[in-house]
């Protein structure tokens, strides 16, 4: 299964419970398809989080778009 790899930092200037980030994914033709998530607990302020977002479908899709950055 192909993953949407990266790295965030966390510039809030203070320690998080929690992260989520969101990205849309769509077909050749640009349609929406589905959603990749990944989340983390504890992030630390200035650390660097190196996610691998998980598609939630089944479905094969060529392109994605960040879509929300959820933390607290």
């Amino acid at each position: 299964m192909v993953s949407i790899k990266g790295s965030l930092k966390n510039t809030t200037g203070r320690d998080l419970t929690y992260a989520q980030i969101t990205f849309a994914l769509y077909d050749d033709d640009g349609a929406q398809i589905g959603t990749a998530v990944a989340n983390i607990n504890n992030l630390e302020k200035d650390g660097i989080w190196k996610y691998s977002a998980t598609p939630m479908t089944m479905e094969s899709w060529s392109q994605y778009k960040l879509t929300d950055i959820d933390c607290f």
